[in-house]
């Protein structure tokens, strides 16, 4: 995902549903970016704060805890998402509204329905997305 959509040291990176941070911590470790994660699970969001600290990452790399939806995510370059089809949908608004253009969106596996994606990938099932 983070290769697809071009990641790079000048770049923000959100992660709607971060999960375990594994996309987040990737973007900062190898791909120079600012990443920020939202996730609603407390656990996982805990999980997640314990290994940017571990990696050393405090600067460069933060998670929230809540539902995305009420976070603000108008400083993202780049956002990333592997969620379902409802949710992609419902995140149409928000995007058309917060982010810049010339953002970017890569989706794994979901489309965002009635929006035509820039580049797609059907071998890793990759959707990117220009704002």
């Amino acid at each position: 995902m983070l290769e697809f959509a071009n990641v790079g040291e000048g770049d923000t990176l959100y992660d709607l549903g971060s999960g375990d941070g594994r996309i987040i911590i990737m973007a900062a470790k190898e791909f120079g970016a600012k990443a920020v994660g939202i996730e609603a699970d407390p656990i996982r969001s805990m999980w997640s704060k314990l290994i940017i600290r571990h990696h050393k990452l405090k600067d460069q790399v933060q998670v929230s805890r809540g539902n995305f939806f009420n976070f603000d995510i108008g400083e993202a370059s780049i956002v990333t998402l592997y969620l379902g089809v409802g949710v992609n949908n419902k995140l149409r608004e928000k995007f058309a509204k917060e982010l810049k253009p010339g953002s970017r969106i890569v989706s794994h596996h979901f489309i965002l329905k009635d929006w035509t994606p820039t580049e797609s990938d059907e071998k890793t099932d990759l959707y990117l997305y220009l704002i």
